[in-house]
């Protein structure tokens, strides 16, 4: 019963947390101007030369649907489902949608690293979106992803 009341939520979660909150999440992000400072990323508030708002009318989140992955010490018994939400501009969306299985890859393997224990604590969140962001940014070879949103964050 307990299994069948998990399931239902989350495939309630994948179904609001996709169509449903993804899309707020973008006309936030494309809406809202920064509030001034440092976001705690770095690289002047959100990791590029453009303050946050600015960005031409073509620029928009990238997002990364159903990063699915066992976290460590899970014993494969326990799952993440995630989606991501990555701040970029154009040429960025553009080299990370050509390059989507090396960006899955990377994120689903430094997610992998993490405990369910980690994972699950709200505490660690910037950390764990901070580490995500500096290795597509690695990988990418430049600052070109400068925030990370997780509107489906689903620990079963």
């Amino acid at each position: 019963m307990l299994l069948a009341v998990a399931l239902v939520g989350a495939g309630a979660g994948g179904w609001f947390g996709g169509p449903v909150v993804t899309p707020i999440v973008a006309e936030m992000m494309a809406s809202s101007p920064s509030e001034g400072g440092d976001d705690g990323h770095g690289g002047g508030g959100y990791g590029g030369d453009r303050p946050y708002g600015d960005a031409s009318a073509d620029d928009g989140p990238l997002t990364i649907d159903n990063l699915i992955l066992n976290p460590a010490e899970s014993g494969g018994s326990r799952f993440l489902i995630a989606t991501l939400v990555l701040d970029t501009n154009d040429d960025t969306r553009a080299e990370l949608e050509s390059r989507d299985a090396e960006a899955r890859d990377l994120l689903q393997t430094v997610l992998a690293i993490r405990t369910v224990d980690e994972l699950s604590d709200i505490s660690l969140r910037d950390e764990i979106r901070n580490d995500l962001r500096i290795a597509l940014n690695t990988m990418l070879g430049y600052e070109g992803v400068h925030r990370i949103f997780f509107p489906q964050f689903v620990i079963q």
